[in-house]
């Protein structure tokens, strides 16, 4: 008898082995190494409302798997740039119901979340109360003094499809709300989808929707920086519900967004209820510097008593303008007071102070993108680049594996650079272009602008990349 009890014990205690597969300690010196579909989860049932580190060694397929995102998360997720792909949460038929959703992290309570590439995130949603969504995060919250950070994440080719929204709502691809930190370096390329009706007894739901945030609060320190997104958002209702809806942020209410583009296409409408439309932000009662609007399509209509839609924040009167910012130089918005759709476009008059922003003119979103990041240095914001044929030849981050289409220079065609002696030689310059080094992983080095046709830097030994040049150099 004791023989097989033994041998029953040893049976389950190995079975509990080869059910939890991860290596590592989930501590900082020693995180938990992730590599398998099966390794992620068991890392959620490890980490969930638990402070821990995880890193991924591999791409991730969740095909097939059933997955369900982390509850509450503490610590520090680095995804070294790997992605992880193929997760579907709800249909339409049986959506997601739930106060607050995302589809890897539920809550973020004050954790470190970077270097993370989501592929293929789809969740049909439906909320039940005054609710919040997002595809890394529901909620990013601080955890005593501790403030969250997400860095260097991105979100592609995924969809938020809201089938009802009974309640208040806030949505937004990286997260729905945010309280405190920062967003920096981060992406989105999502869809997003709303369908709203007012069953309750209030007089006006809010919606805010953003195609990074769908809110920013309470914290006057809190960033949105050097981001941008992709997309498009549409947004109906036939009964009384408040739109504040921005390509980049739903509704800003404290602290600011900088250095952000949008070219997300926004349509909000029909609906019977207000609404605040931007290029970049709906409502804001804080600060925007340096945005800009490259939307594809901005357009509002509604019965309801009030409608302002504008390029950069539709509700220009509040918004704090700590810089000026801009819209691409042909970019009209479309405003409807009306439940049909048939109205003109509207020209903007552009200004520093207004929610429509100055035009571009003779300047690019990269030079004004990396003008910002030059001046800035030394914070971990990653340059921009434009390669062609990828996101439309806008801006993405030097690097970024978006596709492998060929790689343009955005600057001067004629710089070439050499390296001897631990001495990078620069040849080609325009006086006056502004030359960024930066390294392998996108931090700039140096910068400065050019006095004359030739530019010698002394730099430690290493591997560097130059603006405006299409290749590394390795300075030896």
């Amino acid at each position: 008898m004791k023989k097989i009890k033994f041998s029953i014990l040893v049976s389950l205690l190995l079975m509990s082995a080869s059910a939890f597969s991860l290596t590592g300690t989930g501590t900082a010196i020693n995180p938990y190494k992730i590599g398998t579909a099966q390794d992620l989860i068991d890392f959620k049932n490890a980490a969930n409302y638990t402070a821990s580190f995880g890193e991924l060694t591999a791409n991730i397929d969740l095909t097939g798997y059933a997955w369900t995102p982390i509850g509450g998360f503490y610590g520090e997720f680095d995804g070294k740039n790997f992605k992880i792909s193929n997760i579907t949460l709800g249909s339409l038929s049986t959506p997601i119901v739930d106060n607050v959703y995302g589809a890897l992290f539920v809550y973020i309570f004050g954790a470190t979340v970077k270097n993370v590439v989501l592929n293929n995130i789809n969740i049909f949603y439906s909320a039940p109360n005054s609710s919040w969504c997002g595809i890394l995060a529901g909620q990013v919250l601080i955890n005593g003094a501790v403030k969250p950070l997400i860095d260097n994440c991105h979100i592609t080719n995924s969809s938020i499809t809201v089938v009802s929204a009974p309640q208040a709502v806030c949505l937004g691809p990286i997260c729905g709300y945010i309280a405190s930190g920062a967003i920096k370096n981060c992406s989105a390329k999502v869809t997003t989808d709303v369908t709203s009706e007012n069953t309750t007894s209030m007089p006006y739901l809010i919606h805010n929707i953003g195609g990074l945030v769908g809110q920013m609060a309470t914290d006057a320190t809190l960033k949105v920086v050097n981001s941008y997104s992709v997309g498009s958002i549409t947004a109906k209702s036939t009964t009384n519900t408040y739109y504040f809806v921005g390509g980049a942020v739903g509704v800003l209410s404290a602290g600011s967004i900088e250095n952000v583009y949008s070219s997300t296409s926004v349509t909000v409408g029909p609906s019977a209820g207000p609404m605040l439309v931007g290029g970049i932000v709906g409502n804001s009662t804080s600060n925007i510097n340096n945005c800009i609007a490259l939307n594809t399509l901005i357009k509002g209509y509604t019965g309801g008593p009030w409608l302002l839609v504008k390029r950069i924040s539709g509700s220009n009167t509040v918004a704090t303008f700590t810089g000026p910012n801009y819209a691409a130089n042909d970019l009209l918005y479309y405003a409807m007071q009306a439940n049909t759709d048939g109205s003109p476009w509207v020209a903007p008059t552009g200004t520093t102070t207004n929610g429509d922003g100055l035009n571009l003119g003779s300047n690019t979103a990269l030079s004004m993108l990396n003008g910002y990041v030059a001046n800035n240095s030394g914070l971990g914001y990653k340059t921009w680049e434009v390669v062609t044929g990828v996101n439309n030849n806008n801006p993405v981050f030097v690097g970024q594996s978006l596709t492998t289409a060929t790689k343009t220079n955005q600057y001067n065609n004629q710089l070439k650079a050499v390296s001897q002696n631990s001495i990078i030689k620069v040849s080609g310059l325009k006086s006056g272009e502004l030359v960024v080094v930066f390294n392998t992983v996108g931090s700039i080095v140096w910068k400065g602008v050019s006095t004359s046709t030739e530019l010698e830097l002394q730099l430690p030994k290493g591997i560097y990349g130059i603006s405006g040049i299409n290749k590394l150099i390795i300075n030896k």
